[in-house]
């Protein structure tokens, strides 16, 4: 049996960010693998979703710096032009250093990558292609309905023509509405066709023009996808980076809808009817999506796909907060001891099914100081962890 979802037109767009620049080459080589001796090869093994025989239907284009691309041979071609814009930077980037808690934190995120997928409106299905197999434990499928082995479909471009025409008119959009650098900003694109379902991978930096220095670049990524200081809306509130993101897909639906696209107004609009049936099939569509992810995130080089989830990780937890304080500060701002807990914020994202949390068990006991009479307390028990040798004479220098 064949698993799928409602043939509906839904515009998304995935984004991802990493910091290192020599990390993009791990991205391209996966990325633009039909132009990259031996990559086929060894992706394919890695991704069941890749069809050997059909790598030469894929596109790869670099910048050619007037504006637009061309055909790219070579990945260095796109690493070489992205490194020619990083030498631009007033600034130096920075790297990760190590906090207080042994953490990596605090370098310049340098490049962002965007997944775009033809919406199946512009697809045809081809059936029972691929089977079913179940993210979770590895092993196939199993139809709840019938008992049989579940298959999943293939989706694969109606016209390739319409589905160029799309995909720029995404590409147009990003360097138009959300990559700093404009069209300058977008290192490399690559067009794949053989896959589950045809996309884009967009592959950009996080750099803009500079005012105070002409001629040069700044790092924009907080301006572009986080919240930063000088981005702000008409009350004066600061945006946060979940809303920037929620407005790029808006405004790219809105795009694509005003190109003549069949499009989804609102994910709102869906059909109700037949629930229990309509929820089995969001669930499998959801399941093929993991899938595919999964298979994309494992063929990864491990440092770069750890970067890549940390930082979604971090910016989840930005966004969570930055998201509930005006409600915070509504109800308990006059409140002279109230605080804005991180332990309650983490449990409401458990508690809704938004995160979840890895505990680290420790024998270690907390201290610390809330009220002038606990200084004599954490005194004496930083004391005595230096007499008995777990902290150093000087915690700093």
């Amino acid at each position: 049996m064949t698993l799928s979802a409602p043939n509906v037109g839904r515009a998304s767009c995935h984004i991802s960010h990493t910091k290192s620049i020599a990390g993009r080459r791990g991205t391209l080589d996966e990325m633009m693998r039909e132009i990259v001796p031996g990559a086929v090869e060894r992706y394919a093994k890695k991704n069941p979703n890749i069809m050997v025989a059909e790598e030469a239907d894929n596109e790869s284009y670099v910048n050619d710096g007037e504006g637009g691309f061309r055909p790219c041979e070579d990945i260095r071609e796109v690493m070489d032009y992205g490194d020619a814009r990083a030498a631009r930077l007033s600034r130096k980037i920075t790297k990760d250093r190590k906090n207080k808690r042994g953490e990596m934190r605090g370098g310049t995120v340098t490049t962002t990558t965007f997944l775009v997928h033809l919406p199946r409106t512009l697809c045809d299905e081809v059936p029972d292609f691929y089977p079913a197999i179940d993210p979770r434990t590895g092993k196939r499928r199993i139809d709840p309905e019938t008992g049989e082995l579940a298959s999943r479909s293939r989706w694969v471009a109606k016209d390739r023509d319409e589905a160029e025409r799309y995909f720029n008119e995404v590409l147009e959009y990003l360097a138009a509405n959300v990559v700093p650098g404009g069209v300058d900003g977008i290192l490399g694109i690559s067009l794949q066709y053989s896959e589950n379902t045809p996309h884009m991978h967009v592959l950009a930096d996080t750099f803009g023009d500079d005012p105070k220095h002409p001629g040069s670049l700044r790092q924009d990524w907080s301006r572009a996808y986080s919240e930063h200081r000088d981005v702000r809306d008409e009350d004066g509130r600061r945006v946060p980076g979940w809303e920037k993101i929620r407005d790029l897909h808006v405004g790219l639906r809105e795009h694509l809808i005003a190109k003549g696209f069949d499009i989804e107004r609102e994910s709102s609009e869906r059909s109700t009817e037949s629930l229990a049936k309509a929820e089995y099939v969001a669930s499998m569509q959801a399941l093929e999506t993991a899938e595919e992810t999964l298979a994309r995130v494992a063929a990864l080089e491990p440092e770069a796909r750890a970067e890549s989830e940390r930082l979604m990780r971090d910016q989840l937890l930005l966004d969570v907060l930055a998201e509930g304080f005006p409600a915070f500060l509504q109800a308990h701002g006059t409140e002279q001891k109230s605080e804005y807990l991180l332990p309650s914020i983490v449990d409401s994202c458990i508690q809704s099914g938004r995160g979840s949390v890895k505990v680290l068990p420790t024998h270690d006991k907390w201290f610390g100081v809330t009220y002038q009479e606990d200084k004599s307390t954490v005194v004496a028990a930083i004391r005595a962890l230096i007499e008995s040798g777990r902290y150093p004479e000087k915690l700093y220098d």
